[in-house]
């Protein structure tokens, strides 16, 4: 079982405060079939991936490394473990989505083998 209070720390620590995922968001993605790895460096955690399965595919609902490990092949390592499981599994299909303008995730994702679907997810926010 992973531990939640680790994901988040490295969570709030890896994103801007619009893109990190409160604990009860991160509770329910948890429950709903998930397949999650933390990665540690000398008993440190340091990255982390869930991904959440069907029977017929896996997608990448989050992966976050700590700012001052990124670019260490971590977040690839992440996603080798994710390839894994699905060819574990025999699953054929893994999917991710990630903003347009974030450069870093997808010369990740292409690093890793993904390529674009043309499918395009618009994201709102509100100001209060």
């Amino acid at each position: 079982k992973v531990d939640l209070s680790v994901i988040m720390n490295i969570d709030r620590l890896a994103f801007p405060p619009l893109w990190q995922i409160p604990l009860e968001s991160l509770s329910g993605a948890m429950e709903l079939n998930p397949y999650a790895t933390i990665v540690e460096l000398d008993g440190m955690p340091v990255g982390y991936q869930i991904s959440n399965n069907s029977h017929r595919n896996i997608h990448l609902s989050r992966l976050a490394v700590l700012p001052q490990f990124q670019h260490r092949s971590i977040g690839f390592q992440l996603l080798e473990d994710i390839k894994y499981e699905a060819a574990r599994r025999n699953i054929q299909h893994i999917s991710v989505n990630t903003q347009s303008d974030n450069s870093a995730s997808i010369q990740l994702y292409k690093k890793a083998g993904f390529s674009l679907t043309g499918d395009h997810y618009p994201v709102y926010k509100l100001f209060c």
